[in-house]
Parts: C-alpha cells; sequence; structure tokens
C-alpha cells in the first residue's frame, strides 16, 4: 500500500484528540460521508443538507477537505496536526469512525491514531511544511513531507519554550487574574493593548453605534499589508462555552461599510466553543473568523509580555 500524508487542522478538538488516540474533524451533523461508492456530488449534497453555506465556493472548500479525510485516509497514513504547541504526528491505525457519542461536540468523524511525537516546535520543520501547516483548510495531503515527517518523528529536536511557560505557574497566575480581577471593560481594554503590541492602530467602536450591524468591540488596523481585524470580546463568570451568538455578532459587523473589518476574531475567557459556534466559524468562508478560547489568549498574553507599565 502506498504510504501517503496528511495535514489535519484539530484546532479546538486537540485535548479530546491527545487523550482519545484520534484525530477528528466536524460535520457531524453530516452523515454517511464514508460510504464506499459515494461520489464527490453526492458528499456536496450531504453537507448542504446538514449545513447552510454562503457561496458554493465556501461549500466546494468545505467538500473537498471532508473528501480527502473520509474517503482517501487509510490505514497506516501518517497524520501532521498543527496546534498552537507546535507540530504533531500521529499514524492511522484503523479506518474511519462516525462516532454516534461525539455529535455534540462536532468530532463524530474520527480516525484512530497512535500519537507518535507532539508539540514540535514549528522552526523545526522545513519553510514548505511550516507553509503547508498554515493553510486554512481543514484536511490536505502532504505525501510530498514523507521524509521529513520521519525524521521529526526520530529527532528530539529543541526544546519548545512556549510549551514550557505554558506549563508553567504564570499559566495559573494569569487565569486567575481573568476571573476574579477583570471585568467585560478590562477585557476588552487588554485584548485592545495585545492587538496594539501586535502593530496595530487600534481603536475601540462606540457601544451605541447608530444602524450598527453586529458587534465588535476592538478594532486592529494594519497597514503592511493592510487589512483589519475585528474583536468580539466574551468575559465570562466561569469557564463555560462560548456560544454561536459571539460568533454571528461578528459575522454580521462584515456588513458595516463604517468598520471595513477583513477578519473577525472572537476572544473568550471561557474554556471552549460550543459545537455550533465553531461550525458557524468555520462555515464563514469566504469571510475568515479566527476563535481564540482562554488557553490560546493566556498563551497571546504571555508571548505578548504585558506588564504592569503597559
Amino acid at each position: 500500500m502506498e504510504t501517503k500524508a496528511w495535514m489535519v487542522r484539530i484546532a479546538g478538538r486537540e485535548d479530546y484528540c491527545f487523550a482519545n488516540r484520534t484525530v477528528a474533524i466536524g460535520w457531524a451533523n453530516a452523515k454517511g460521508l464514508n460510504q464506499p461508492n459515494l461520489t464527490l456530488e453526492s458528499l456536496r449534497r450531504i453537507v448542504s443538507s446538514a449545513y447552510t453555506y454562503t457561496s458554493t465556493r465556501s461549500l466546494a472548500q468545505a467538500a473537498g477537505s471532508i473528501w480527502r479525510f473520509t474517503q482517501e485516509i487509510r490505514t497506516g497514513h501518517s497524520i501532521i496536526a498543527p496546534t498552537w504547541t507546535g507540530l504533531n504526528i500521529a499514524r492511522v491505525t484503523a479506518p474511519i469512525i462516525y462516532d454516534q457519542d461525539q455529535i455534540e461536540d462536532d468530532s463524530a468523524w474520527r480516525f484512530p491514531v497512535e500519537w507518535q511525537r507532539r508539540d514540535i516546535p514549528r522552526n523545526l520543520a522545513s519553510a514548505p511544511l511550516q507553509a503547508r501547516s498554515s493553510s486554512r483548510q481543514t484536511c490536505v495531503e502532504a505525501t510530498e513531507f514523507i521524509s521529513e515527517i520521519e525524521r521529526l518523528c526520530r529527532e528530539e529536536g529543541k526544546p519548545s519554550l512556549d510549551k514550557a511557560i505554558f506549563q508553567s505557574e504564570a499559566v495559573a497566575a494569569i487565569g486567575k487574574v481573568l476571573d476574579e480581577h477583570l471585568n467585560p471593560t478590562d477585557l476588552e481594554r487588554l485584548v485592545a493593548t495585545l492587538v496594539e503590541k501586535s502593530g496595530a492602530l487600534v481603536e475601540m467602536p462606540p457601544k451605541n453605534l447608530t444602524n450598527k450591524k453586529g458587534d465588535v468591540d476592538v478594532l486592529g488596523r494594519y497597514f503592511f499589508p493592510k487589512y483589519a481585524v475585528g474583536f468580539q470580546v466574551k468575559k465570562h463568570s466561569d469557564q463555560s462555552k462560548t456560544d454561536e451568538l459571539a460568533v454571528q455578532q461578528i459575522l454580521d459587523a462584515f456588513d458595516d461599510d463604517r468598520l471595513a473589518i477583513d477578519i473577525g476574531c472572537v476572544v473568550t475567557t471561557a474554556k471552549e466553543f460550543s459545537s455550533k459556534a465553531i461550525a458557524l466559524a468555520t462555515n464563514a468562508a469566504p469571510s475568515e473568523i479566527r476563535l481564540i478560547a482562554r488557553d490560546e489568549l493566556i498563551q497571546w498574553i504571555l508571548t505578548a509580555g504585558i506588564s504592569s507599565s503597559s
């Protein structure tokens, strides 16, 4: 059997995937995607009947990723899954599963895998592999990197400073501040500081903007290249999931010409987003929406180096 490799995005599902030796994607409400005689056109019909897409282009992109995952990956193939901690490599150990118990968490479509190496620093990978790992598509082929993937599995490489920091007491300290010392307005100002540190010109649109569409708490404008990012910021009194309303608010803001945002981002102190929120953000193409939950927010704060003098 020909050995192949695939890049699969598991963002938002990494904890489940690592704990359960699996690689999972979304589209849990679309059933029958692994039928042996399925055609790509039939798959598109199944997906479009389960989910709403704003354009034929976004449907085609989703269908392509789903087809590769459900129809082309086989036992023995290699998987490289990029996360914020680095690159993670696995080998598929069994055929695809549709797990009814994981529908609510949008992880029903999954492959059992053996994780061979976790948290490989991205800078140990070649520039082409790093570029492929940055693809927005959920599943793309990466067979041309087989030799490099095998090398990365064998080598220890450099320790990940980001991972070491994230496992330190600093994480708990920042989490306590987020939970106990910041109100919603404070959190918006914190995000504004983080965005400003990334090189953007920051605005905080008025809350009472007349005839506004959607909602943007923080607006960051970059000039080289020129684009604007709108941030919806959610402070939770606990660590419950952030639902799809926050995603819908930023999605609606794309239609407000006064904001003129190119990218939307939802930042939350919650540990995770609901499956409906993830699905709405995933299916938002051609609009680009990124979700930043609690762990990634803490990592952002650590990386930016916020201090009392900021």
